[in-house]
């Protein structure tokens, strides 16, 4: 009887590993290792890496929002700013509720010259997140350069307020 449960274990230990529930999982784990080493090559400059780790990711797991991220600031990086606005977009699409896909949305925008959308997407940051500093700065220079020189200054204030909590 024992000998019995024992197979029956192992068998459905089998049957798990070979389902497509479980391989997902694994393409998803592996996904999560690719885009880790991804943001790790664009920290080292090693942009066409980054890439090719997103890539990676992305063939692995298509619906990972972290990975379009992440390909996205590399492609920024490597003034690919049309691929960078695909990724961004992608990203955005997949996980609206996550700062960095809208940052990099906005600074592909940005870099593009499509200033007020940049601003909005800066704007929808702040919204999700009101600690992300870096975007504070991002919105003072569009809105300076728009002409708003009152709401290009007040950032700074708004970062040390952030910085002193």
């Amino acid at each position: 009887m024992r000998h019995e449960n024992s197979l029956r274990f192992i068998v459905f230990l089998v049957c798990l590993l070979l389902s497509p529930g479980c391989q997902s999982m694994r393409n998803s784990k592996a996904a999560r290792i690719l885009t880790d080493g991804g943001n790790a090559k664009i920290e080292l400059h090693n942009f066409v890496g980054a890439i090719v780790d997103f890539d990676q990711a992305i063939k692995l797991a298509p619906k990972f929002a972290a990975a379009y991220d992440g390909r996205s600031l590399a492609k920024r990086r490597m003034h690919d700013l049309t691929g960078a606005l695909a990724d961004a977009e992608r990203a955005v699409i997949l996980d609206p509720k996550n700062p960095s896909a809208w940052k990099n949305r906005g600074g592909a925008k940005q870099e593009q010259g499509d200033l007020s959308g940049a601003l909005a997407d800066y704007e929808k940051v702040i919204a999700l997140d009101p600690n992300y500093q870096l975007v504070y700065n991002n919105r003072g220079n569009i809105k300076t350069a728009l002409g708003d020189f009152d709401g290009g200054t007040r950032r700074i204030p708004k970062i040390y307020r952030v910085e002193s909590k």
